[in-house]
């Protein structure tokens, strides 16, 4: 098989079908989050976001260099060896492939963003649970007590969360400085609340156990 004829039937693939699959995926993914209060991008993006440059600069000037080939406005694109039909679909392939990159990336964005919501904290990435892609949400009522050690650009927040069985472990959680304020608000509201919930709740046992 030709090589251009690879590079077009890759191109149906990829952007036809799985970029938009992908891009899917990441929607339904995001759906999940409800009550979100924070997000922000994780640090994994700023490597797709120059891969997804690169490759979409490359495949700009290919598709308007396919182009002109195809038009006759460049001479020396004969000396790749390649018919001008071909030229004209190479021209669409490349941009084409350059909507399927755009695409991907958009649906990246999606799977590596942090999400903070009223319920908790989502850690880890997504994974494939009984609904679908899921990730793992720590509650706020898990974290028992934290300390925090700041590191420009980011802050370490180290939580001591209660396991099942009444076991304790600990979860390192990275927040960068932008989020910081807004996250430290969060984290002392919704662990106030969930401490105020308890110390209530142990009131009404006492009480009820002193009526028996």
């Amino acid at each position: 098989m030709p090589l251009h004829e690879a590079f077009h039937w890759f191109t149906l693939a990829f952007s036809l079908a799985v970029a938009p699959v992908f891009f899917g995926l990441s929607l339904a993914y995001r759906r999940q989050f409800r009550g979100v209060v924070i997000e922000w991008k994780k640090a994994q993006l700023v490597i797709y976001t120059i891969l997804a440059f690169v490759c979409n600069l490359t495949l700009f000037v290919l598709t308007c260099f396919f182009l002109a080939g195809y038009l006759g406005q460049i001479e020396g694109v004969a000396l790749i060896n390649v018919a001008s039909p071909h030229m004209q679909r190479l021209a669409l392939d490349c941009f084409l492939l350059f909507g399927g990159v755009a695409l991907a990336f958009l649906g990246a964005q999606n799977f590596l963003t942090q999400y903070i919501t009223h319920h908790g904290i989502y850690v880890g990435g997504p994974f494939f649970g009984r609904r679908g892609l899921r990730s793992r949400l720590l509650r706020w009522e898990d974290i028992k007590d934290y300390y925090v050690r700041s590191d420009y650009p980011v802050s370490h927040y180290h939580f001591i969360i209660e396991k099942p069985q009444g076991n304790y472990g600990r979860m390192a959680f990275k927040v960068p400085f932008y989020a910081v304020p807004r996250f430290d608000v969060l984290l002392e509201m919704s662990l106030k609340r969930h401490q105020e919930l308890r110390e209530q709740s142990r009131a009404l046992q006492r009480k009820l156990s002193s009526r028996n």
